[in-house]
Order: structure tokens, then sequence, then C-alpha cells
């Protein structure tokens, strides 16, 4: 069962999580992550899983470094902590420009970096 959860994220994220050992954090700037999934409305420059004790964050390409220094040293348990997902967002608010209403969750009715508030985007 594992593995077929692994091939699946692995296709959805853009990186192999099979080659993801236990404790690590992988960061993976993927193209899926600058538009629109299937059934989705809005765009999601950062999805983060954590598994298996091993997180794996696909992020927009223009995050990725800056996503990758902030997350270095994080211990696996501090990616389930919501000051992660501010964290998170606030990178990603900065660098894709995305409308201040929606970084760090203020907006608690839509994700807090979903692509409908990247300027431009909707």
């Amino acid at each position: 069962m594992w593995d077929l959860l692994d091939s699946f994220f692995s296709e959805y994220f853009g990186c192999d999580i099979g080659s993801v050992r236990p404790g690590e954090t992988r960061v993976c700037a993927s193209s899926r992550r600058e538009k629109r999934e299937l059934h989705y409305a809005d765009v999601f420059p950062i999805w983060c899983v954590v598994t298996r004790n091993r997180c794996i964050i696909s992020t927009h390409p223009a995050l990725s470094d800056a996503v990758a220094v902030l997350v270095s040293g994080w211990d696996i348990t501090q990616f389930r902590e919501g000051s992660a997902r501010e964290r998170l967002t606030e990178v990603a608010g900065t660098i894709l420009d995305i409308d201040a209403r929606f970084v760090a969750g203020r907006n608690r009715d839509r994700h807090p970096i979903s692509g409908s508030a990247i300027k431009g985007r909707g």
C-alpha cells in the first residue's frame, strides 16, 4: 500500500517520494504548483505532506530555494504546527505577491495560499 501512495504522490508532487528517507524533509520545485489541479478552483503554490516520518514539500518553482532555507533544521513535528503553515504562507505571499488578505491564514474560509489570491490570476 505504501508503494502505491508514494507512486501517486510522486507524480502529484513532482519528485520521487519513495527515495525520501525517514526523518528527511525534501523540497521539490514543480511546475504543477503553477496551475490548477483537476477539480480544484485554485492554484496551490505549496503542497506539503508528512507521512511515515518524512516530509515532502512541493513548491512553485520560484519558492523552492526560499522554502528550503526556511525549513532547514525543522523537526518533522514542526510541520504539523500552525506556525509552520503561517511561515510557509508568508514566504509564498512575499515571493509570489499574494494579496495580503490571504496571507498567513487571515481569511480562514480559503486556503491561506490559494492561487486565486495571486495578483493577476483571478
